[in-house]
């Protein structure tokens, strides 16, 4: 944009040189012809004055053109030649005024061009120079993005150039500080869940090495069992909820029966379900089908069901159902429910609900959500306290097929 505003400035410049100079050529011309016409006067009124008896047509043919155009001349014969021949006027010296008025006009445009140059360089001096107080602003945080110019020309792309690399420099920043906050959380919360058990191991095997009973060593052996057991759940799903934030999780879909999951499903917690007086239904057509891996969102869904026994359902309902986009599952109970102002944290990672048990880790809701998404699916929650909880799963159709 400078570039164009300087061609255009020095453009009009000479346009405005060449007008003056056409200007000044006309009163030149008109100059000359005044002067000119007095000659012809001056020798016209002698002629007359000499030879009153002159005819007005002869005078007439004496100013004509076709006289002029004659070749052969009277005065060279008295010793006239053209060089010496125009008297001096009285106005000063016609070359000097053309050449100085040429000459002034000249210098008027030489100096508009050098000024038009100083100014355009003047003005892209300031703009470097603000451009290098906004990227000193950025190395010390401090500036705004007010940058932005919608201006033609390679400095305002520059400058829009600048801002956009700000604006990605400062997400990724704003990104990394976030993900550092993430990672020194998770941190902590790995190790407050790893404390209690390890705590609990180190102290069941110094009491190992006292004298007792070898029923009472058997107890302590299996509180080491079970804590042992929580350790390894614990570092089994913290690598396995790393691998589906990196996609490195090797699924293994295929086509599925709606009906055998629920199967499975109810087989895994039919001890409990004797034991406890829970009752898992089942309902929906028979021939209901989805693409996934089975053994994946088994796991998944098995976290669903653990979470309503263990809050006091009595009833528990899989209704399955589907169409062309998704085929869809709804986990209904009549449990305790889930207060209001819990729902929005249920899937987040170590985030324990009221009423969990004591050795609850708080990944397994997390782990859930996170496991349904990579198979293409999502998973909500709706629940009123005292009156129970429906979780509803979707699993998407269109990316599976697109895999065959």
């Amino acid at each position: 944009m400078e570039k164009k505003r300087f061609v255009i400035s020095v453009c009009v410049l000479a346009l405005a040189g060449l007008i003056s100079t056409w200007i000044f050529a006309g009163a030149v011309e008109r100059e000359n012809n005044r002067w000119l016409y007095d000659v012809t006067d001056s020798l016209v009124t002698e002629i007359v004055r000499q030879y009153p008896d002159v005819e007005e047509e002869t005078i007439r043919q004496m100013t004509s053109d076709g006289v002029a155009s004659q070749k052969e001349s009277v005065l060279k014969k008295y010793g006239i030649e053209e060089d010496n021949f125009l008297p001096k006027r009285t106005g000063g010296n016609q070359q000097v005024m053309i050449v100085g008025g040429v000459t002034g006009i000249l210098f008027l445009v030489c100096a508009g061009c050098v000024g038009i140059f100083l100014y355009a360089m003047k003005r892209q001096r300031k703009q470097i120079e603000e451009l290098e107080q906004y990227c000193e602003e950025v190395l010390q945080e401090t500036a705004t993005l007010d940058l932005r110019d919608n201006e033609e020309g390679r400095f305002s792309l520059l400058k829009n150039k600048v801002y956009d690399i700000t604006v990605l420099l400062r997400e990724k920043n704003q990104l990394l500080e976030k993900n550092k906050k993430e990672t020194e959380r998770l941190i902590a919360d790995i190790s407050h869940q790893l404390k209690t058990p390890i705590t609990s191991l180190r102290m069941t095997n110094e009491i190992l090495y006292m004298d007792m009973s070898s029923e009472k060593r058997m107890r302590f052996l299996d509180n080491m069992q079970a804590d042992l057991l929580k350790i390894e759940w614990f570092v089994k799903t913290i690598l396995n909820l790393a691998k589906l934030d990196s996609k490195t999780l090797t699924l293994k879909r295929e086509e599925t029966m709606a009906a055998e999951l629920s199967e499975k499903m109810i087989d895994s917690f039919k001890i409990f379900c004797e034991v406890s007086g829970c009752r898992i239904a089942s309902s929906g057509e028979e021939d209901i089908t989805l693409w996934c891996d089975k053994k994946w969102l088994l796991e998944a869904l098995h976290n669903i069901l653990k979470n309503a026994l263990e809050h006091g359902a009595a009833h528990i309902a899989l209704l399955w159902s589907e169409n062309n986009l998704y085929t869809k599952l709804e986990i209904t109970d009549d449990g305790e429910g889930i207060e209001k102002e819990e729902l929005p944290h249920i899937f987040e990672r170590f985030y324990k609900m009221k009423g969990s048990r004591e050795d609850s880790m708080g990944l397994g809701m997390a782990f859930t959500k996170s496991m349904i998404a990579y198979q293409n699916g999502e998973v909500k929650v709706k629940s009123k306290k005292d009156e129970g909880t429906t979780f509803i799963v979707k699993i998407y159709k269109n990316d599976f097929q697109k895999s065959l």
